[in-house]
């Protein structure tokens, strides 16, 4: 398997996804020295390869490469799909959670906001923040957000908007 997501940890289970492998959670097992997993769920409608998910509460969101790239959130407990986005959204995506907020930023350099819901994409703000690709993960500080594109680093404020 080619990995190159983060895997998250959820209660006593690790959750992982890879190229082509859907997204799974395994229980580690200890019994007699010996450690070994248990596959809990397995989801292979969406598959993140290179954007790692987050986890807020119960709800794992998270960018599948499949459809040629889409948001999606499972629910951590069972692996069952609670909603996707539309196709066609990019290759990858870096996200972040900040408070009510689900911060997306792909590689076109487009910097999306939703409200974080388990119920559904919900849209609050969408910006344009780079000329040039945007491959780093940026860095929310407050209202402000450090965007790493290929030839700059810039601060965005958004306490004005």
């Amino acid at each position: 398997m080619q990995n190159i997501v983060t895997p998250i940890v959820f209660g006593d289970l690790l959750v992982f996804s890879g190229l082509q492998k859907g997204t799974f959670a395994l229980r580690l097992k200890e019994a007699n020295g010996r450690w070994s997993t248990e596959e809990v769920w397995n989801n292979s409608a969406v598959s993140s390869y290179m954007s790692s998910p987050v986890l807020e509460g119960n709800s794992l969101f998270g960018f599948s490469h499949y459809k040629k790239g889409q948001l999606f959130c499972l629910d951590a407990r069972n692996g069952e799909t609670l909603w996707t986005g539309p196709g066609r959204q990019g290759e990858s995506a870096a996200l972040i959670l900040s408070k009510q907020l689900l911060f997306v930023l792909d590689t076109d350099a487009e910097f999306l906001v939703y409200q974080n819901s388990s119920e559904g994409l919900r849209p609050v703000a969408e910006h344009t923040l780079a000329d040039s690709p945007t491959w780093a993960h940026p860095v929310v500080l407050g209202s402000r957000v450090l965007i790493k594109d290929v030839g700059n680093l810039t601060l965005w404020d958004f306490s004005a908007r």
